[in-house]
């Protein structure tokens, strides 16, 4: 894939089949696309690009579970997808694991409880999942709950974030998680980001983004010894999130927590006016 600089934007091979409500993970080198929809069925399909060389997306054996709104993420060069919702849209326990150098599934470890739009990364050897819709009592709220996995063992709870929320992102940076943006419970995008830190299990709020965001696109860029953590498209609109129509950029070094608009992005007329920091 491109090398970040300072231009905003460049356009790279698109995917081989159209979709929404999927997930991403990097692993083994390749950048993994999996599930989610089209305008006709829920997806299984797995998709691989290199990260080096050509952008070529090539497919890849399909996910056992057909499903959308999962949360992916890599550990240890495996991709896992976990939780989600099915063809009913009902929401998933299930969790499957790929092997990019196998190229095979195995089952996981299955969540404890159903989770779907959930926030999922790896680090120090442990898979997250934080948030999303969590069944209880027959109904979906959306959960401040953080959930462990170390491969082989159980899922296990760690401290909750703060915030309680849905269709949020999680991204390890250094040696801390950060969940950024998302849906409250009011069903409201919000600009929250919170930090947690393995080692202390605790949780700790930090900047808010300039913008309210609810499925964000969110990546950690790794900087020598610093971290940048780069946001991009989201929405304001509650209670679907709907995509702007130029994407809009934030990015934060994790020691400093200020938001920065990159050198040469830009915003749309209505973009909503930054929050006062």
């Amino acid at each position: 894939m491109t090398e970040p600089t300072a231009d905003p934007w460049t356009h790279e091979s698109d995917l081989t089949h159209a979709r929404a409500g999927h997930d991403t993970a990097a692993a083994n080198d390749s950048i993994f696309v999996v599930g989610g929809f089209d305008a006709d069925a829920v997806l299984g399909f797995l998709e691989e690009c290199p990260r080096q060389g050509p952008s070529e997306w090539n497919d890849r054996p399909a996910m056992p579970t057909r499903r959308t709104n999962a949360a992916a993420a890599a550990l240890n060069d495996l991709v896992y997808v976990a939780g989600g919702r099915d063809l009913a849209d009902r929401p998933l326990r299930k969790v499957e694991v790929y092997d990019p150098k196998k190229r095979t599934w195995a089952e996981g470890t299955d969540l404890p409880d159903p989770r779907a739009q959930a926030g999922a990364a790896g680090l120090g050897g442990v898979l997250y999942m934080a948030g999303g819709f969590v069944e209880e009592h027959g109904k979906l709220p959306p959960s401040n709950s953080v959930l462990a996995l170390i491969p082989g063992g159980i899922w296990t709870p760690r401290a909750s974030m703060p915030t309680a929320r849905a269709r949020l992102r999680l991204v390890a940076a250094g040696e801390y998680l950060y969940a950024i943006g998302g849906q409250n419970t009011a069903g409201a995008s919000v600009p929250a980001v919170e930090r947690y830190s393995p080692a202390e299990n605790t949780w700790t709020t930090q900047a808010p983004m300039h913008h309210d965001r609810g499925l964000p696109g969110v990546v950690a860029i790794a900087r020598g010894p610093d971290h940048d953590v780069a946001t991009s498209s989201s929405s304001s609109v509650a209670p679907m999130p709907r995509p702007s129509r130029r994407p809009r950029t934030s990015r934060t070094p994790p020691r400093s927590m200020t938001w920065n608009r990159p050198p040469g992005s830009s915003c749309p007329s209505d973009c909503p006016k930054p929050r006062p920091d």
